[in-house]
């Protein structure tokens, strides 16, 4: 019969495996993301889609207030095309920096506790998908 240290270490086993997954399943797709982001920004400019209706507004805007030439415009769709790509990359970055500071507060609370916690995180990114639309 196992004893209850055993059983103790080979619980804290699984979850350091677990762990190591996650841990090596964020970085990997951290790294495709940011390879995709890179190649989407290299391949940006002329051969862009459609602008968003956000950025064609953008560009009218600069344009007009600052008398851009034809050259100038083009660049600047390119610098807002990179921009946007470098932000959406940082916003995973945060996203995944605040989804391990979870997972360690998960560590130290109880089950019921960790259950609030669940709900209380559910609600703040609600509140926070919804600002973004």
């Amino acid at each position: 019969m196992p004893k209850l240290g055993d059983r103790k270490r080979a619980g804290l086993f699984v979850l350091l495996v677990f762990l190591c997954g996650a841990a090596s399943g964020a970085i990997g797709v951290n790294l495709w993301e940011r390879v995709k982001t890179t190649v989407s920004a290299a391949n940006s400019g002329a051969a862009s889609t459609a602008p968003s209706p956000t950025r064609r507004r953008a560009i009218e805007w600069f344009s007009e207030r600052l008398n851009l030439n034809p050259g100038q415009r083009e660049q600047l769709t390119l610098i807002l095309d990179e921009t946007r790509a470098s932000y959406k990359l940082k916003e995973r970055e945060i996203n995944e920096l605040r989804e391990a500071g979870y997972a360690r507060i998960r560590e130290i609370l109880d089950p019921e506790q960790a259950a609030r916690f669940d709900v209380l995180v559910a609600e703040r990114r609600e509140k926070r998908e919804k600002k973004k639309h």
